[in-house]
């Protein structure tokens, strides 16, 4: 989305879907694919392109789903069946 903002959400989107596949056939990094392309690096310096990719960043609700669905869970009881 930081991309989308600034270079429109379809060029955003064929921009990353350009460096996914270049990190497939060059064995660079996504992120030093990133960069290297002026689109990028035009818009983000790369402090802020690995902020944007650190998955801890990308957590959302998971915590609280995790927890609601753990506070909703029903015990199961369990049969004694005969092996």
């Amino acid at each position: 989305m930081a991309l989308a903002t600034s270079l429109g959400r379809q060029t955003a989107h064929d921009v990353v879907h350009d460096a996914a596949t270049q990190v497939a056939t060059v064995g660079k990094s996504f992120s030093a694919v990133l960069m290297g392309d002026p689109r990028v690096a035009g818009h983000l310096d790369s402090s802020e392109l690995d902020t944007i990719l650190n998955p801890a960043h990308h957590v959302g609700l998971s915590a609280d789903i995790a927890a609601a669905a753990r506070r909703a869970r029903v015990p199961t009881q369990r049969h004694n069946r005969p092996e």
